[in-house]
C-alpha cells in the first residue's frame, strides 16, 4: 500500500479509537441520568403514598383515642335495680360512663385494695367507643370485704381519672325489718322514717330514733346509711354509728338529710339505715327504710295593684304613670308571664326591657322587684280587660280598668 494511504488508514483508526469510547461514555452517562430521574420519581411517589396513608391512619387513631366532646365527669352506677347493698358471694354489676375511649380501667376497694375478678387476677376493663364500660364484680367472703359501708373506685390507668361508687356489704341472707332491735320515734313504734324537703332550701331537721335491745343479753351494733341511688343524701347525723346496748336497754341514733343537689321529683328518694348486730352466738342485720320527698319551692310572688288603672285621655290612650309591680318574696328564682286576653291584645300592653307587648315574660330573682309600665291603645272609659299572670306555672287573674280619672 502506498505510504500516504497507509498513513491515512492509521489516522482513521486512531480517530475511531478516540471517538467511539467517547460516544459510549456519553450514552452511559445519559442512561445513568435517566435511571436516576426515574428512581427519584418512584421514591417521591412512594413517599407521598406512605405519608398520605400514615396521615389518614393517624387521623383515625387520634379520633378514636380522643374523648368525646361535651362529656361530664366520670361516673359509676349499679346496673339493673339501683340498690348498692349486696351480700358476700353475690355479683355486683357496675356501669361506668364519661371515661376516655380506649383507656384501661382498674378497680380498688376503699382506694387501696385491688379488686380481683372471677379469674383471680385484678379486675380490669377497657372503655368503649361510647366512653362506657360494664364489669361484674364478685363479692368475696374474705375479711377485706367486711360487713358495712365500702367504696369502689374505678381508676383510669392512663389519665388517673377516677370515679367512686358507695356500697354496703350485708350479712349473708336478706336483712329483716324486725328482730333483735325495735325502733321508735317520739314514743311511737316505727318501721320506716319519712322526710320532706324543698329543693334549694335548708335541710330538713334530723330525726332521733330510739333503738331498744329486745333480747336478754348484751348486744354490739353499728349502723350504716345506704341509698338506693348512690347519692349521699342520707347520713348518720351525730356520727354516733355504733356501740353496746344492755339487755332491754336503749340508745339514741340521729338520722339526717342533705338536700344539696337533689331535684324535686314525683317519686321519693329511698334508702336504708342498716344495723349490724352481734351478740353471743348470734349475728343479724336489720334495715330501717328511709323515704325522702323533695318538693319544688312554693311560689311567693305578689303583684299590685289589681286592677291596674289606666287613666284615659283623648285618642283612646292612657296617661303615663300606671304600672303593674311584681315582687318575689321567696328564696328561689321565679319565671313569670303577663298575658292579656284575646280581646285586649294590641289595646293593653306592658313594657319590659324597653319593649311594649300584650304578652311579656321574664325571670325574677329572690327578693327582686320589677315594674311594668302600662300602655293603652284604642281604649274607652269604663272598659275592663282581663289578664293572666303566671309564676312558675301557677296562674292568677288580674285586670286593667280604664277610667277617666283615678277612683
Amino acid at each position: 500500500m502506498p505510504q500516504p494511504l497507509l498513513v491515512m488508514q492509521h489516522s482513521f483508526a486512531r480517530m475511531r479509537a478516540i471517538i467511539l469510547p467517547g460516544q459510549q461514555q456519553n450514552r452511559g452517562s445519559l442512561a445513568f441520568w435517566i435511571s436516576l430521574l426515574l428512581m427519584g420519581c418512584i421514591i417521591i411517589g412512594l413517599g407521598a403514598f406512605i405519608f398520605s396513608t400514615y396521615l389518614t391512619a393517624n387521623t383515625k387513631l387520634i379520633s378514636q383515642v380522643a374523648p368525646p366532646s361535651n362529656t361530664g365527669q366520670p361516673m359509676l352506677s349499679v346496673s339493673g335495680t339501683p340498690v348498692a347493698s349486696i351480700a358476700p358471694g353475690q355479683t355486683l354489676h357496675v356501669h361506668g360512663k364519661n371515661f376516655t375511649i380506649g383507656d384501661p380501667i382498674i378497680f380498688y376497694l376503699d382506694t387501696t385494695i385491688p379488686i380481683d375478678g372471677s379469674n383471680g387476677h385484678q379486675l380490669a376493663a377497657t372503655v368503649s367507643n361510647q366512653g362506657t364500660f360494664d364489669v361484674a364484680i364478685p363479692i368475696p367472703t374474705s375479711t377485706s370485704w367486711s360487713v358495712g359501708a365500702h367504696t369502689i373506685e374505678a381508676l383510669d390507668n392512663r389519665t388517673q381519672q377516677d370515679a367512686y361508687l358507695n356500697i354496703t356489704i350485708l350479712l349473708n341472707g336478706t336483712p329483716t325489718t324486725t328482730g333483735l332491735f325495735s325502733f321508735s320515734l317520739q314514743n311511737r313504734p316505727i318501721t320506716k322514717l319519712s322526710f320532706t324537703g324543698v329543693a334549694g332550701e335548708n335541710d330538713p331537721a334530723p330525726q332521733h330514733i330510739i333503738i331498744k335491745n329486745t333480747t336478754s343479753t348484751l348486744l354490739n351494733w353499728n349502723a350504716t346509711a345506704a341509698t338506693d341511688d348512690n347519692l349521699s343524701w342520707l347520713h348518720i347525723d351525730d356520727d354516733h354509728t355504733g356501740g353496746q346496748i344492755q339487755a332491754d336497754g336503749m340508745a339514741t341514733l340521729g338520722i339526717g338529710i342533705w338536700l344539696r343537689g337533689l331535684k324535686s321529683s314525683t317519686k321519693p328518694y329511698t334508702g336504708n339505715i342498716i344495723f349490724t348486730i352481734n351478740g353471743p352466738g348470734m349475728s343479724q342485720q336489720l334495715t330501717l327504710p328511709v323515704e325522702l320527698r323533695v318538693e319544688d319551692a312554693p311560689t311567693e310572688m305578689v303583684f299590685s295593684p289589681n286592677p291596674v288603672v289606666g287613666v284615659w285621655t283623648t285618642g283612646g290612650i292612657c296617661n303615663p304613670g300606671s304600672s303593674l309591680t311584681l315582687i318575689n318574696l321567696g328564696t328561689s328564682f321565679i319565671t313569670w308571664n303577663v298575658n292579656m286576653d284575646a280581646n285586649a291584645q294590641g289595646h293593653i300592653m306592658f313594657t319590659y326591657n324597653g319593649k311594649a307587648s300584650s304578652n311579656v315574660q321574664g325571670q325574677l330573682a329572690p327578693g327582686a322587684t320589677v315594674a311594668l309600665a302600662l300602655t293603652c291603645n284604642g281604649v274607652q272609659v269604663g272598659q275592663v280587660y282581663h289578664m293572666t299572670i303566671s309564676a312558675n306555672g301557677a296562674q292568677y287573674s288580674a285586670f286593667v280598668s280604664i277610667q277617666r280619672t283615678p277612683a
